[in-house]
């Protein structure tokens, strides 16, 4: 879709860019796609991990708890 043609680059500016379609989206709209797994698992980016979490919440405790690893 994103070929090198000026139609190809118009299709997926309107298609993917301008409707901010992601991944989902796309496979929502096109049932008949069914690309493997694994090949899905290359395009989601990997998650950071995070060293630290505000774990409180203002409804229980007039303060703040934070987990972290050591």
């Amino acid at each position: 879709m994103a070929s090198t043609t000026a139609e190809g680059k118009a299709l997926y500016q309107s298609w993917i860019v301008n409707d901010n379609r992601n991944i989902v989206h796309i496979l929502e709209d096109l049932p008949s796609c069914k690309p493997p797994l694994d090949h899905l698992c290359e395009l989601v980016p990997r998650l950071q991990p995070r060293y630290y979490s505000i774990s409180s919440s203002s409804k229980v405790r007039n303060g703040i708890e934070v987990c972290h690893t050591i």
